[in-house]
Parts: C-alpha cells; sequence; structure tokens
C-alpha cells in the first residue's frame, strides 16, 4: 500500500471517529425513539377506538332516520285527517 493510500484510509477512519456515535448516544436515541413510538401507538389506539365508535353511531343512526321519516309519514296523515295546515320548518 502507498503512502497516499495509507494517509486516505487514515483521514476516512479519523473522520468516522470524530461523526461516529457513542453507544450512549444510540442508547439514548434508542429511548427517545421507542417513547415516541409508544405515544404514537397510543394515539393511533385512541384513534381507532373513536373511529369504531363512530362508525356504531353511523350504523345506528341509518335505522334512526327511517323511523323519523316514519313518523312524520304518520304527522302528516294525522295533519291531514285533522285538517291541520302545515307550518314550514327551518
Amino acid at each position: 500500500m502507498d503512502k497516499e493510500t495509507a494517509t486516505y484510509i487514515v483521514d476516512v477512519l479519523d473522520f468516522l471517529k470524530d461523526h461516529m456515535v457513542t453507544k450512549e448516544e444510540f442508547g439514548e436515541f434508542r429511548l427517545n425513539t421507542q417513547e415516541n413510538f409508544d405515544s404514537l401507538r397510543s394515539e393511533v389506539r385512541d384513534i381507532r377506538q373513536r373511529l369504531d365508535a363512530l362508525e356504531d353511531i353511523a350504523r345506528n343512526s341509518v335505522g334512526l332516520t327511517k323511523e323519523i321519516d316514519h313518523l312524520m309519514e304518520c304527522v302528516r296523515v294525522i295533519e291531514q285527517h285533522l285538517n291541520i295546515k302545515r307550518t314550514a320548518v327551518a
């Protein structure tokens, strides 16, 4: 190996040594990353539960809409039978 190649290798190794993380730094990074992922998992779990609840409400509201429509039709028939003029509802 010539002197130029050896110098280049030493320079690269020095650069790597100067920019390499320590075990402690990596451990801290790993712990912070784990805490962030745990927090994200918790938030996603909460969002999933809320979406499931909204899905249940939406599923149940379909039946309610049909019941409301049926009741409105009954009211219309009763109003006609009693000769009650219907007023506009906002």
